[in-house]
Formats: structure tokens, sequence, C-alpha cells
């Protein structure tokens, strides 16, 4: 029950953990999509801008390879295009004049350029520049970005682009290498080049802060849907972890009530039996195996017959299958065969595991051991025509006392008869004793339920006793028996836990019962030991032995190997009679003690071997 209350904030802990874990392995995943999405877009916004800009710089290069085609192109001279002072004394024909007197001046690929960039540049926002690092015209100047450009154009470098800013604002700039061709040398020769030089470079300023604006917009609603999206995704993750919490809850309470019911079926004192629908067995209790003597492992995977005695009819078992087949509860007794083979009784109910189909798929047995009961309720009823003969004794000695009695007063030997009348009422009394406190002890022990006053007990002190009131015992009655012991192998320290009183009982009958069925001049051997955390006694008698037929039954209330009707009552008597209580209190008694009797024979004239077995306890 501890475990279970530690084990489930821990497990209430796992869960909240494997939450956080998704919640931040689902963060990641969508701020990596949405840096993925960021990086697209930006690199979109550079591959639109760049193929702006070169659309531009084809544009003006087009431009240029045109009018260098026509050896430039002549326009009317105004304020606004003069004509070009760099190209005076160097190029014929600089100036025209038409027939109705219109004067025109040529303007070269340079100076035609540098005209449609003044004019249109802060119209579409784009600028183009010729520009090179030997110039006719100062206002060709190149600044320092062009300059690195066409110093790298003259080590073979074909195209710079960057992404920067001019001034304090975003550009992508381009610029790619003017050659000189035959057309080129017309204003260039005076400079010194040749075909195939690098004259300079034509850049293209293309700004980016539209473009830019138009990214960040797009990259906001990236960054709200993503948000969104995250934020969609954590509430559906808490909801989940709410309800899968929940249904841990529960499960943790039906596991809680599954491992009390495991608990209560492991620690019941009643043996629980699960078996297949052919009486195989699934599980065992270890009430079962502390009942019959066999363990889980040699029972599991065998079936339920084990444990039959052969008390019982087909019929006893066929109205059992009918009974559970049918689903129903069967209710009943059984005379079963511990491993020992010793007989019990057992009181069983087998309950059908129903499945949806209301079918059965499995039976429970829960079997208890009812010995002590049934021994109780047949001593009851048998007591009536067993004790009342027993009984008969003494009210016959009490009538012979009433007659002598009557005698006293007329015969001379007064004192020698009232001698006789005072032996012959202590037996009277002894008799009625014995009977009455066999009797009272069977009720005792078939009701009582657990230890009550237990001690630690020294047994071979106890067992040495029992012997030695045994043997003066056997002189008294003037048998001539031999009662030889070997106890030595038990240390005179080994204790066991119990009541003193009961094991003397129980260790007196056992001896006389040896005694009363050992002919004159015949012994009885007993035998003590200590094997690990376990006392042994055995008592072996040259007796009468005991029928094969008849060993199931000696344990029964009031049973007896003779006739108890037909022999007088006494303790050491040869065959004497009894109740036939003897041997059943010394087996409760046992019992009773957490201990174990075995009473074997290989049959008549043979002798009996009785085996007693105790736990004992350690030294404190």
């Amino acid at each position: 029950m501890t475990e279970n209350k530690e084990l489930f904030p821990m497990f209430s802990f796992g869960i909240k953990k494997l939450g956080l874990t998704v919640g931040f392995l689902w963060t990641a995943i969508v701020l990596g999509s949405l840096y993925v999405d960021v990086k697209t877009r930006q690199e979109f916004t550079k591959e639109l801008a760049i193929k702006e800009a070169k659309t531009h710089f084809h544009k003006d290069q087009a431009i240029r390879l045109w009018a260098n085609s026509h050896g430039g192109v002549y326009v009317p001279e105004t304020e606004r295009t003069p004509a070009n002072p760099y190209l005076e004394g160097r190029v014929e024909e600089r100036d025209i004049t038409t027939p109705r007197g219109k004067h025109y001046t040529l303007m070269n690929p340079a100076y035609l350029l540098r005209q449609l960039t003044a004019d249109f540049s802060k119209e579409y926002g784009i600028t183009g520049h010729l520009t090179s690092l030997k110039l006719l015209n100062p206002d060709n100047e190149p600044d320092d970005w062009e300059r690195k450009a066409l110093e790298s154009f003259e080590k073979g470098v074909r195209q710079t682009m960057e992404f920067t800013h001019i001034g304090d604002k975003p550009y992508l700039r381009l610029m790619e290498p003017l050659f000189i061709k035959p057309s080129c040398l017309k204003c260039h020769s005076h400079q010194g080049y040749e075909i195939g030089d690098v004259r300079g470079g034509i850049s293209i300023s293309l700004p980016m802060k539209n473009a830019l604006a138009e990214e960040r917009k797009e990259i906001l609603v990236q960054v709200y849907s993503h948000g969104a999206i995250w934020m969609f995704g954590i509430i559906g993750l808490a909801i989940g972890s709410i309800n899968l919490q929940r249904q841990t809850v529960k499960r943790q309470a039906v596991e809680k009530e599954r491992a009390r019911l495991a608990a209560a079926i492991e620690q019941a004192v009643e043996a629980v039996i699960i078996t297949d629908l052919d009486g195989t067995i699934q599980y065992v209790n270890p009430a079962m195996e502390t009942i019959t003597g066999y363990t889980r492992e040699e029972t599991i995977g065998k079936k339920t017959s084990i444990l039959k005695s052969g008390k019982h009819d087909q019929a006893y078992y066929k109205d059992l299958w009918d009974t559970i087949n049918q689903g129903k509860i069967w209710k009943g007794t059984f005379i079963n065969k511990k491993k020992d083979g010793s007989m019990y009784d057992d009181e069983t109910t087998i309950t059908p595991i129903i499945n949806a189909s209301g079918e059965p798929i499995s039976f429970v047995a829960v079997k208890r051991d009812v010995t002590s009961e049934m021994m109780l309720a047949r001593a009851r009823e048998y007591f009536t025509n067993v004790t009342s003969h027993e009984l008969r004794t003494p009210i016959h000695k009490i009538q012979l006392m009433e007659h002598l009695l009557g005698d006293i007063k007329d015969h001379e030997n007064a004192p020698k008869n009232l001698e006789k009348f005072c032996s012959i009422l202590a037996e009277v009394r002894c008799s009625l004793d014995h009977i009455l406190f066999e009797t009272d002890l069977l009720t005792k022990l078939s009701l009582t339920q657990q230890e009550k006053s237990f001690s630690n007990i020294y047994l071979y002190q106890n067992l040495k006793s029992a012997i030695e009131t045994t043997r003066m015992t056997i002189k008294k009655e003037g048998r001539k028996v031999v009662l030889h012991e070997d106890i030595e192998g038990m240390p005179v320290d080994t204790m066991i836990l119990g009541d003193q009183k009961m094991l003397e009982i129980a260790f007196a009958n056992l001896l006389s019962n040896a005694v009363k069925f050992t002919p004159d001049g015949k012994s009885i051997f007993v035998k003590a030991y200590k094997e690990g955390e376990s006392a042994g006694i055995k008592i072996v008698d040259e007796g009468v032995g005991v029928p094969k037929e008849e060993l199931q039954n000696i344990f029964e209330p009031y049973f007896s190997a003779e006739n108890i009707l037909l022999y007088a009552g006494g303790q050491y008597k040869f065959k004497a009679g009894g109740i036939g209580l003897g041997l059943t209190i010394a087996r409760m008694i046992i019992d009773y003690h957490k201990g174990k009797l075995i009473i074997t024979s290989e049959g008549k004239g043979q002798g009996t071997q009785v085996q007693l077995t105790f736990p004992v306890t350690k030294l404190s």
C-alpha cells in the first residue's frame, strides 16, 4: 500500500515531465518551421532583387551596345544636352548641322547612359553607372565599392554582387566589366587600350527598402501564423496531458484495487485456486501451499484431481461440473488428500468467471480447511453413542459401591471393604475427569482460530519428562513394555513457541497409545533430533500395527483400532478402550503449534511409526 502511494506521485510527475518534453519538442518544431519559412522568404527577396538588378544591367548593356554599334547617337544640341567636350578633337563630326540649320551633337554610349540614369533613376529608384579606372569624364569617378570591383575585374573576376548600404539605405549592388571592342577605339584609342582589355564596368544599384518592407510584412504573417499553430498545439497538448493524467488516475485507482485484491488473495487464510475450463490449475495462493503441502510449482499446470482422496463417487463430481459449466456457483465439502497422504475436510466454493457472452472462461475455487470443525461435528454426533457406553463402566462401579456400602454394616471386615470402596471411587473420578477433559479440549482446539498465551518452551525437557512419566505409569500398571530413548540428537536448548500444557497432553497421548498397542515383551523407541530450523521426534513401536485401509481414519474423533464397546477403559492396558480422542487431540495440538504429525504402518502386526516435526524458535 505504501509503495502504491509513493508510486502515484512519481508516475504523475512522469506525465508532467513527458508533457513538458513534448511541449519543448513542439516549440522546437514550430520555431524550426518558422526559421525555414523566414529564410525561404529572405532568399526569395534576394533572388527577386538579383533578377531585377540583372534585368536593368542587361537593359543598360543593350542600350550601350546598340549605341556603340551605331557609333553613337546624334541628338539636338540643347542646354540639357550640350556637346560632349571630351570628344572634341578626338571624334570627327562630333557636331553636325542639318540642311535646315538645326544643330546636332554626338552622344557616345557613356554619355547616353549617364543621361538616361540621371533622368530616370529618381522615377524608378534604380541607378546605373558607367565607370572606369581610366576616366575621360571626371563625373564618372567610381566610388569605393565600384573601385574594388574594377580592380577585381583586372584580376579576372567577371561579376561582383553584394547586399550592402549606400549611406543608411539598403541596396543590392551589381557590377560587370566592359571590354574594349573595335568600335570603342573611336573614343578611347588615345588611352592606350587594346581590343579585349577591361575598359571599365557598369554598376547597378537597386534600392531594397520596398522589397525588405514587403519581406517584413510576409515574415510577420508567418510569425503570427506559426504562433497560432504553436498555441493550438500547446493547448491541445495541455488538454491531452490533462486527459492522460485523468486516465492515469483512474488506471492507478484500478491498479491499486487490483493490487489490494491480489494482496488480499495472497494473504488470505483460505486457499484460492484459479483453473481453466478443464480444471488445470493456473494460480494458487500461499494458503493453498500451507493447507495441502503442495508448492506452487508442484500445482501450476496440474489438474485439481491431485487432491482427490477417492472418498467421493463420480456422481458427486458430475453434479459439480454440471453446475459450474452452466455458470452457476457450486458449494460443497470434499474429503481431500494432502501431499503427505493425510486426509482433510475441505469446504469449497467454486465460482465461474463469465465473459461478455455469458460463458464461463475459467473457475475460481475458495477452499477452507474445516477438518477441526468437521471433527467436532462428528465428535458431537458420535458422543451420544460412544461416551454413553464408556460412562457405563464408572456408573457400574458406582452401583457396586452402593452395594458395598450396604454390606458395610453386615460384615466384620468393614475396614477392608471401605478401602476398596475408596479405590473404586478414585477410579470413577479419574475416568469421568478424563472423558470430560478430552471432550472439552477437543472443543477448545476446534474453535480456537489463533495462538493464545504462547511462550518459548524447551522441547527437550518436555519430551524427557513425558518419557519418564510414561515409564513410571508402565511400571505402575504392571506392563512389561520396554521404553528406549535416543534424544541426545536434540540440543537441550531447542525451543518452540507453544502451550506447555497442551504439548504435555499430546506427548502423553502418543506415548500411551504406543504402550496400549504394544504387547508385553516388546519395545518402544523414542528418538529426537534437530535439523536446520526444525525439530523432530520419532516414536516407533513393535505393536500390533494398523491395517493400511484404516490409516486414513486414525485421526477421526472416537475412532479406535479395537471395538471400544468390548474393552474396559484404561490408558496403558493392552488394547484398552477409551473414547477414541487421543490421536485426534494429539494431531490438533500439533497442528495448533504449526507442526506436523504423520503416522505410518506397514500393516497389521508390523508396528507403528509416529513422526513429529516442529518449527523451532531462535535464541534471542
